[in-house]
């Protein structure tokens, strides 16, 4: 089984899917900064990839979510900033 790092809410507004990825570690820590916020799905690596399709917006939130959107080609490393000490990106398809 595949480790589920990610933890991910979708959104649907207008039609429009807007997709916040997080690492696990920023849900579950107990003094972490988005700890226990309501998510919908958790999933993989490969996993995400999937669910995040035909997203026009997705917001990466923690080291190895903004690695995977950086992998992946949704993100440049220079556009990778800090919220609070967490490395956070954004993507938006026009």
């Amino acid at each position: 089984m595949q480790d589920r790092d990610y933890f991910v809410q979708i959104m649907l507004e207008r039609r429009t899917r807007y997709a916040f990825v997080y690492d696990r570690e920023l849900i579950e820590e107990k003094d972490a900064v988005f700890s226990g916020k309501k998510v919908d799905h958790e999933c993989s690596a490969e996993e995400l990839s999937t669910l995040i399709r035909g997203c026009s917006s997705v917001n990466l939130y923690g080291r190895k979510a903004v690695r995977r959107g950086v992998e992946k080609g949704y993100v440049h490393p220079d556009s990778v900033g800090e919220v609070n000490g967490i490395p956070t990106a954004m993507y938006l398809r026009v």
